[in-house]
């Protein structure tokens, strides 16, 4: 005979589970490694992680990648963004080549408004707050998005999905960049560069 005890404790559980008394909370503290590929070789890699601390959630994407033709350019670029409560509350942007700084971008909520300081002039966006960017992108597919924020450009960029789980991102000086998706998560990134084309291919 079934102990009555742990019989209603385990109908209450279930109880509990089937009335949404239960909720099963995902991980979100993600790491993904992306090799970074050109023609048959890997020139690089990048990786992009998810983390929550108290009330913010991290966003970090760094990528370094050797390309040689003449001479070696090491290049690398790096984001890192904040968010609470769903908005972009702070972001900062970096392009070093050669171990040069050739270009950066930070973005802060200030009270009402966006400041933004580059590595040429400080401005302000009159947006209001900001909610999905590049950098999120590689962890929430942008089902139903026509924008998408661009920490590094500072503007909402135009983003559209060209077939199941597959969206076409136009950049401001109208080259495509290409983000194939499954189960929600960022597989591969199809990079129409100046030097050449380079894919981000997610590892297994």
């Amino acid at each position: 005979m079934v102990n009555s005890k742990f019989l209603r404790l385990f109908v209450g559980f279930a109880t509990l589970f089937i009335l949404g008394g239960f909720k099963y909370l995902p991980d979100e503290n993600i790491k993904l490694e992306y090799d970074i590929i050109k023609g048959k070789n890997k020139i690089g890699e990048l990786n992009a992680t998810q983390k929550r601390i108290g009330d913010e959630m991290i966003y970090a994407i760094d990528s370094k990648v050797v390309i040689s033709f003449l001479f070696e350019l090491n290049i690398q670029f790096k984001y890192d963004s904040k968010f609470e409560k769903d908005y972009l509350t702070w972001s900062d942007f970096s392009n070093m080549t050669n171990d040069k700084e050739r270009e950066s971008t930070e973005i802060t909520w200030e009270k009402h408004r966006y400041k933004v300081k580059t590595d040429k002039k400080e401005s302000y966006l009159s947006k209001s707050q900001i909610a999905y960017t590049l950098s999120k992108m590689y962890f929430k597919e942008p089902v139903g998005k026509t924008m998408v924020f661009s920490e590094r450009f500072a503007e909402y960029l135009t983003i559209s999905e060209i077939e199941a789980h597959v969206y076409e991102l136009t950049l401001p000086d109208g080259k495509k960049n290409i983000y194939t998706f499954e189960n929600g998560i960022c597989k591969e990134v199809k990079v129409d560069h100046t030097l050449a084309t380079f894919y981000f291919r997610l590892k297994k």
